[in-house]
């Protein structure tokens, strides 16, 4: 059976967002890597130079290369006065917002997008960074599911979408989950999994070259074998998926490359190769841990009170090596890696370089108060 939420509890719970990406350079850049992005309600939207964030419906950037925090509206002169359906249905503003319903934005190469939804169908909505106008790119059928990670790679955004049934005479909602696509190069867009009443959750992990690691598991109350959770492995070119990894209650999946698998079990981080053969290779003494996953590797960190500092462990998928680290408890957690930088969670969120902080250099490139 399709799950049921009451309008006010299904605000709240869009009010929870994680978005995440990767996209082609930035105008001007001569770097032809992919460039990653990642978003939450708390963190915003970060990328490889900066970051996106949302502030009473003026859209704002901080960029890595000067430290410059500022609202992206190039009109001068302009005081950034935010879209009202009364008092400014038309913003002169270009950093304005200008739509009243649910708004999530991104930033993919040079270009913005906003996904604007009232639950029954979802408009996206581009213009370049420096562009005054939002143009309409694509109206889909359906909404989108915010508490789990987005991810734009090579013209593609893969995200959860969310189906809504409204009860007829009540203000429940009935919804489903599923994984989808938006291709950025046409605005079509579809489902990438079934539609199935009684999936709990879809979270996607990551992406590297060729593949997206997602995570599905089901409702609390339904009897199946896989109630712990699966982990599936899309291939983005042919976008047909195949179960990589079962979750149970005391086995987490820590990431993957090629057939190298890397897993949690019973406090030791195991390696299972593409022969089957498993194999211990680091041992963790905090049950409370968490593990960031990315395209070049992954970061496991687990907290030690009695001595208040973090424990991170790096583990490079092309060489295979680990890196341990100690930090003190004050610098705070790391709440995610993105593309090449590390996200340091203190008084504010901090950014520092991947290889800085393997080389414990606090060399911060730019920092986002939290709002």
């Amino acid at each position: 059976m399709r799950r049921t939420f009451l309008w006010g509890k299904c605000m709240l719970l869009l009010l929870s967002v994680l978005l995440t990406g990767c996209g082609k350079p930035t105008a001007g850049s001569a770097r032809e890597s992919e460039r990653f992005t990642a978003r939450s309600i708390i963190f915003d939207c970060y990328s490889e130079s900066g970051i996106l964030y949302e502030k009473d419906g003026i859209l704002c950037f901080v960029d890595y290369a000067t430290g410059e925090d500022v609202v992206l509206c190039t009109k001068p002169n302009c005081v950034h006065v935010p879209y009202s359906a009364v008092n400014n249905p038309d913003p002169y503003c270009d950093a304005a917002l200008p739509w009243d319903d649910i708004i999530e934005t991104m930033i993919y190469g040079d270009r913005l997008y906003a996904f604007v939804t009232n639950f029954d169908s979802t408009f996206v909505y581009e213009k370049g960074v420096s562009e005054s106008e939002w143009k309409e790119f694509a109206e889909i059928p359906y909404s989108y599911y915010q508490t789990v990670k987005w991810i734009a790679c090579n013209d593609q955004i893969y995200y959860v979408a969310n189906q809504y049934e409204r009860q007829e005479g009540t203000l429940e909602l009935e919804n489903a989950i599923f994984l989808a696509y938006v291709d950025l190069t046409d605005g079509t867009y579809g489902s990438l999994t079934d539609i199935h009443e009684d999936i709990g959750i879809i979270s996607i992990l990551y992406v590297d070259e060729k593949n997206l690691y997602y995570e599905m598991g089901y409702e609390l109350d339904v009897a199946v074998p896989e109630n712990e959770g699966q982990v599936y492995r899309m291939n983005l070119e042919t976008r047909e998926s195949e179960p990589v990894f079962q979750i149970e209650e005391n086995k987490r999946f820590a990431g993957m490359r090629g057939e190298n698998l890397y897993y949690v079990e019973n406090g030791e981080l195991c390696l299972a190769d593409a022969e089957g053969a498993d194999e211990s290779i680091y041992n963790i003494p905090e049950t409370n841990f968490d593990v960031r996953a990315a395209s070049s590797g992954f970061l496991l960190q687990y907290y030690l009170r009695d001595a208040e500092k973090f424990i991170d462990l790096y583990l490079d998928y092309e060489s295979g090596e680990i890196k341990e680290m100690e930090r003190p408890g004050t610098e705070g957690p790391v709440v995610d890696i993105v593309g090449e930088n590390v996200l340091v969670f203190g008084e504010a969120v901090q950014v520092i370089r991947l290889t800085d902080f393997l080389a414990g250099k606090n060399n911060y490139i730019a920092q986002h108060e939290i709002l």
